[in-house]
């Protein structure tokens, strides 16, 4: 009787043991399937055409800023530039002296990878004469300023604040869709090619339903 109760303890004794570890190896199993993976990326940046900016032709001015990014000189400057975006030695002029030259886009660096930042673009003047990589916040409609643009401009400025005041984005909201129509109205008043530009811009930003979103709308940039 002694022997069979030193039996049954020994064999409560490993059975409790067993139940203890068990788990600990199934939290040691759950842990390792749901461990995140680790992948190799390739960091980069890469020089891109955007033919859909490029299309739209020359109708944008650097903005004559003290934070202006180097605007190169010559035509071998320029074919320097379309294939090396950083920074560079050669001939260089302030913005303050092309204010009245209109640029396009023509590349675009889009950075991949561990390597994080705004998209850039080199922009060029029609002669290849001046050529810069920069950021769209230092570019903008050539005419952006002009008196026949206010109607335009003003009441997307309204749209802008308030997205950036109050977070109303939506072109849905009962202000930001009256001052679209406001500015939509103003842009249809325009001629020639201005108006084309002008108007198939609002058309995108209608679509995009977010003055937020203005990677690929030139009206919008250094806005």
């Amino acid at each position: 009787m002694n022997l069979n109760k030193k039996m049954l303890f020994s064999s409560a004794v490993i059975a409790g043991l067993l139940l203890s570890v068990a788990p600990a190896t199934v939290q040691a199993a759950s842990t390792a399937s749901n461990a995140p993976k680790t992948t190799n990326v390739n960091s980069k940046a890469v020089i891109e055409n955007d033919p859909k900016l490029t299309k739209q032709g020359y109708v944008l001015r650097i903005k004559n800023s003290k934070d202006a990014d180097p605007i190169y000189v010559g035509k071998n400057n320029y074919k320097y530039a379309l294939t090396h975006y950083e920074t560079f030695k050669g001939k260089t002029i302030s913005p303050a002296k092309v204010q009245n030259v209109k640029f396009r886009v023509e590349k675009v660096v889009r950075f991949h990878g561990k390597i994080s930042g705004a998209p850039l673009y080199l922009v060029v003047s029609k002669d290849k004469k001046y050529s810069c990589w920069t950021t769209q916040a230092m570019l903008q409609y050539y005419y952006f300023n002009s008196k026949g643009m206010r109607g335009v401009v003003n009441p997307l400025k309204r749209i802008a604040n308030r997205s950036a005041d109050k977070n109303i984005i939506s072109l849905k909201n009962k202000q930001n869709k009256r001052d679209f129509n406001a500015a939509m109205k103003a842009a249809n008043k325009l001629k020639g090619s201005q108006k084309k530009f002008v108007v198939n811009s609002l058309k995108q930003l209608k679509k995009d339903n977010n003055i937020g979103v203005e990677g690929d709308n030139l009206l919008l940039f250094g806005f």
